[in-house]
């Protein structure tokens, strides 16, 4: 966040050069008059939302996002893996692994207090996790995420 940014597309983003051989690239979804963002800032505000994709033609397919450690204070900073349904609490880790394909993975950062993250951090449609740790010989996590206002739940 910076103040004199705006919300739509400004000076102080930063834009994708074109893709010509292998590439992984994070992109935001405000277009700007150049193409897709890499870096989107945004005004100062209490509570913020952005959602962004990576892509990539990798013949590696294990990647992850990381990020430099981020202190705990009154505002908190979420991760959301879109397609799992993952949270990732940004201040008590500094990294996500995750598997790339042709396709985009999409992703969304929820920036705000307690309650704007519980209000506004909920599933979307049901998802089953990864189980974790793998391999394992013991005890493992799997972890579920299901919508509010729903009695009856599919999982496939």
């Amino acid at each position: 966040m910076r103040t004199g940014a705006k919300k739509e597309a400004d000076k102080f983003d930063s834009y994708l050069p074109p893709s010509l051989s292998e590439y992984l690239e994070l992109s935001f979804s405000t277009e700007g008059p150049w193409g897709a963002n890499c870096e989107d800032i945004v005004p100062p505000s209490d509570h913020y939302v952005w959602d962004f994709e990576v892509r990539a033609n990798l013949n590696a397919k294990k990647t992850q996002l990381s990020w430099p450690e981020i202190p705990a204070g009154e505002k908190k900073l979420y991760l959301l893996d879109v397609e799992t349904q993952t949270r990732i609490n940004m201040q008590e880790v500094n990294e996500y692994p995750f598997e790339v394909d042709d396709a985009p993975r999409k992703f969304r950062l929820y920036y705000g207090d307690s309650k704007f993250i519980e209000e506004n951090l909920t599933p979307d449609h049901v998802a089953l996790g990864q189980v974790f740790p793998n391999p394992t010989a013991g005890l493992v996590q799997l972890s579920l995420a299901l919508p509010d206002g729903q009695t009856n739940y599919q999982v496939r």
